[in-house]
């Protein structure tokens, strides 16, 4: 059931089409841009899989020894893996409001 205005009996979004005609359609509709506001979140998989990177190449340029040094470092590995994750979203938003 529609909300009704106060002021008249006709519904809420009936006023507001008869007050701005041009101005409540949205091209796609509304989830169209509310999914332009969303960004969802990439895992570093998803990072990796998309730029095409490896681990090896990660290790190369994070100055590790090698791609085994890289995998054996865990905590660091993580926290590497967790700015990534960050850094790319951040980029990726900052382009979206250019």
């Amino acid at each position: 059931m529609q909300k009704k205005d106060s002021h008249t009996n006709d519904s809420l979004l009936e006023n507001l089409r008869k007050q701005y005609p041009n101005d409540l359609k949205l091209d796609g509709g509304f989830n169209k841009e509310l999914d332009k506001a969303i960004i969802e979140k990439k895992t570093i998989r998803q990072i990796k899989k998309e730029l095409g990177i490896t681990n090896s190449d990660l290790a190369r340029m994070f100055g590790y020894k090698n791609e085994v040094s890289y995998n054996n470092a865990k905590e660091g590995k993580k926290r590497l893996e967790r700015g990534i994750e960050e850094l790319y979203e951040l980029i990726v938003n900052k382009l979206d409001l250019i």
